[in-house]
């Protein structure tokens, strides 16, 4: 088992926005570990958007992210393979490809953070 950590390096510009997007060599996303400068982090308002790239897929959402670092592990719910339903209980890992695209609107301006993607190879 290989683990991957990709680094997002946030810094917003003027209108508070920022967006980057990171190689992946692909594989299920563990967690994800957003750490909050301590001089100029992101403002309470910000909102968080991490994408997989190349189908949209939307591995995390979060509105008014605030000024405290955490820790989330996104996951999906399991479809049964006979009726295609969800399960409102099964979860399982996000499989991602190619690359993720990090993005941050409302985070004020000139304000810095770091995420940490782990995806297990």
């Amino acid at each position: 088992m290989t683990v991957q950590v990709l680094q997002a390096n946030v810094l917003t510009d003027g209108s508070g926005d920022f967006t980057i997007t990171l190689p992946s060599g692909g594989g299920e996303v563990m967690q994800v570990r957003y750490v909050v400068d301590g001089t100029s982090p992101l403002v309470t308002g910000s909102d968080l958007t991490i994408t997989e790239t190349t189908t949209g897929l939307n591995v995390l959402t979060m509105a008014n992210i605030g000024t405290s670092s955490f820790t989330r592990v996104p996951r999906k719910f399991v479809a049964n393979p006979a009726t295609g339903v969800e399960s409102t209980t099964n979860i399982d890992r996000l499989a991602v490809h190619r690359s993720l695209t990090f993005t941050i609107a409302q985070g004020g301006a000139a304000t810095v953070g770091t995420f940490y993607v782990y995806i297990q190879e």
